[in-house]
């Protein structure tokens, strides 16, 4: 498994590189993909290793595109592709999503009813593009989550406090599978309830 801290790394030396010709693209597509973890499978990391990466990864990634010479020019779009058992109190095929910019609202969670191709139409009219069919052409636009003053101040990622180095233990570490696989599945219960509760109080 390729960690996502290298793949924000990757990134990063290539964005040193579009400041040295003073050019970014205007359109980019990043994968990080793994808090979608491994799940339990051995030698694998563990869900919370995994689910640490990322975010540090992302972090990084916001950190050294808002402290560029582009920021002000950029708009980051963050999008899971499937909720996975991220559930919450609404429903199980809703899913979260960030839009992070100079001209993004902060401190606000925007709970408009959007879709994937209501993103996509946001960037559609961010480059100045047409629709490509009727979908995304009557697709919702995210205006409500940009305001007309921009924030340039540059985000500073915060180092992760999980271990990315933990790894599930083999099959045949676990003196009992049953009570170790059970376990598993009640942390991942238990965060579930936990996020339900938070998205409730906000």
């Amino acid at each position: 498994i390729v960690p996502d801290v290298h793949r924000a790394n990757e990134f990063i030396k290539e964005l040193k590189e579009f400041e040295r010709q003073d050019s970014m693209p205007n359109f980019m597509i990043m994968l990080l993909p793994n808090d979608h973890t491994a799940g339990t499978k051995p030698g694998m990391p563990t869900p919370e290793a995994a689910v640490a990466d990322n975010d540090l990864a992302l972090g990084q990634v916001v950190d050294a595109v808002s402290h560029s010479k582009f920021w002000k020019d950029t708009c980051i779009f963050v999008v899971q592709d499937d909720p996975q058992n991220g559930f919450d109190h609404i429903d199980g095929h809703r899913t979260v999503a960030m839009v992070i910019s100079p001209y993004t609202k902060r401190k606000v969670v925007d709970s408009t009813n959007y879709n994937q191709t209501s993103m996509v139409r946001t960037i559609e009219l961010l480059l100045g593009l047409p629709p490509m069919n009727q979908l995304d052409a009557s697709a919702i636009p995210m205006t409500s989550c940009f305001h007309d003053t921009p924030d340039l101040t540059p985000y500073t990622v915060l180092p992760n406090n999980i271990p990315l180095d933990r790894v599930n233990p083999a099959l045949a570490d676990i003196k009992d599978p049953r009570e170790f696989f059970i376990g598993q599945m009640f942390r991942l219960n238990h965060h579930s309830k936990k996020l339900m509760r938070l998205t409730r109080t906000r």
